[in-house]
């Protein structure tokens, strides 16, 4: 389900979708929104080639353009999952998940501005 699905639901029933309360939920995407910000077409599915036929070549700039984007997603969830907090299940307080994922956020965020 996409988050406009399920946005709407009670509180209850999104935490049990989820896993976290919407709140903590919408802290979480209020913090990602800055690095999904982009300019121009975003994403879409690469093209594929009919049997025995080559891609003709703006379709396959295309599909590398969309390859280097996903590249650089995997290496941010990559680098979340480092610390731990979204690959495993998380055992302390709650109320702290959403602080905890800000600051990790942050770190990121600094980090990459830092070597950029």
């Amino acid at each position: 389900m996409s988050y406009e699905q399920i946005k709407d639901l009670p509180p209850p029933e999104f935490k049990r979708l989820c896993g976290v309360h919407i709140a903590t939920f919408r802290r979480m995407v209020e913090v990602l929104k800055p690095g999904l910000v982009r300019t121009g077409k975003k994403g879409g599915q690469p093209k594929l080639s009919v049997d025995g036929a080559d891609l003709p070549s703006h379709e396959r700039h295309h599909n590398r353009q969309l390859a280097q984007l996903r590249v650089v997603g995997e290496h941010i969830n990559r680098r979340l999952k480092i610390f731990r907090i979204l690959k495993e299940e998380y055992r302390n307080r709650r109320k702290r998940f959403g602080l905890r994922c800000n600051l990790i956020a942050g770190l990121l965020n600094y980090e990459l501005a830092l070597f950029s």
